[in-house]
């Protein structure tokens, strides 16, 4: 299969870029020939390089604002219009420039097209906001031949928006299980992680999508009703000192750590009790997959994919999100039960394993490129 994607991609550190790029790496280790179209403009750098086996054309523009636009818009075109003349499947990852300035060209050369929306598609979030570039590129990916949604929230967001049901593909995000695998005996605990318990942990950018101020007023009840328990924030953004301002406010400084970013979330991953996820919006978490792979009982509020994931009861507990009083509850609950959160965590591995390892959805995508390519 020759297959042309258009997407951000690494250096971004975004969850959906992520993913791509591990769904990419799979595919090129089974001999698909691979052609990706960063989407993140730049200023220096290669114009083309390969990385693990994929091939990689970045869009290089220059500095002033003026020309940046213009040579961003052409460039892309062209390069969607050479590259996708090789390609059985040009798959879009997101409904926004791509899709306006590329989509109809790759169209007229008759390759079909595949659309991935990584977000929720609520009204009014991201590329479903008001203003007429988000509306020109709704417009264009309802012409797309296929669509898939990360979550089943989404489908019904995506009909309300005029997409036609019979074009959507429920395909969940993947996650590597060796990679994101259960602690260890030998397992060492990571620098900076606290060495008292139990720890919660949240992996996620710091920004106001992930509910962090509702998760600390959450937190600050937790600690009124249960021992000494620690919570730890993994990820950087906007935020940051707006956040470590309200751990101060709420005197939650010695039950909450703040690591920023870091390179070692499996590592930190199987020294944590419980992950917590507090999203207002949500498209599907790879944090929460990545957690209940390496076998953690989940927390999380009911937005977007949590629900296509956590078995509510099963693997975790899901609950409103912007609701800290049912936040709080939640978390106490399985911090005080231990019986409970070892079976929460086998549950939570066994489901990572069986709905959600990366070879098996990517075994689903292979099958959709396959049907577009003979259709």
């Amino acid at each position: 299969m020759r297959l042309l994607v258009l997407s951000s991609f690494p250096p971004g550190v975004g969850g959906g870029e992520l993913q791509t790029l591990a769904q990419l790496r799979e595919l090129a280790s089974r001999g698909h020939d691979i052609t990706v179209i960063d989407l993140h403009p730049r200023h220096d750098g290669p114009a083309f390089e390969t990385v693990d086996g994929i091939a990689v054309h970045r869009i290089r523009t220059p500095r002033w604002p003026v020309l940046r636009a213009i040579s961003y818009h052409a460039k892309l075109m062209l390069r969607a219009i050479l590259s996708s003349r090789r390609a059985d499947v040009v798959q879009f990852n997101h409904i926004g420039t791509a899709v306006i300035s590329a989509a109809p060209w790759v169209g007229l050369l008759g390759r079909p097209r595949l659309l991935v929306v990584w977000g929720s598609a609520r009204e009014g979030v991201g590329p479903f906001g008001a203003g007429f570039k988000k509306w020109l590129a709704r417009r264009e990916a309802r012409r797309v031949e296929s669509v898939v949604s990360l979550a089943t929230e989404t489908i019904s967001n995506l009909e309300r928006h005029g997409f036609d049901r019979r074009k959507i593909r429920y395909i969940p995000n993947g996650v590597d299980a060796g990679r994101f695998a259960p602690r260890r005996a030998s397992d060492s605990v990571p620098d900076g992680f606290p060495r008292r318990g139990p720890v919660v942990m949240t992996v996620g950018r710091l920004v106001p999508a992930k509910g962090l101020e509702v998760l600390l007023r959450a937190w600050a009840e937790v600690t009124r009703r249960h021992g000494d328990p620690t919570l730890i924030l993994v990820g950087g953004g906007p935020l940051e000192e707006a956040i470590a301002k309200q751990v101060r406010d709420l005197a939650l400084q010695e039950h909450v750590v703040m690591l920023g970013a870091r390179t070692d979330v499996p590592d930190l991953l199987r020294a944590a009790d419980i992950y917590v996820s507090s999203s207002k919006t949500e498209g599907m978490s790879n944090a929460i997959l990545e957690a209940m792979s390496t076998g953690l009982p989940v927390v999380a509020t009911r937005v977007g994919g949590a629900g296509d994931i956590v078995e509510h009861g099963t693997t975790g507990l899901l609950v409103p999100a912007d609701d800290a009083d049912q936040l709080a509850n939640a978390l106490v609950q399985v911090i005080s039960d231990a019986p409970l959160r070892l079976r929460m965590a086998h549950a939570a591995r066994k489901r990572a394993l069986d709905e959600f390892s990366l070879p098996s959805v990517v075994d689903r995508y292979v099958a959709l490129y396959a049907s577009l390519g003979r259709s």
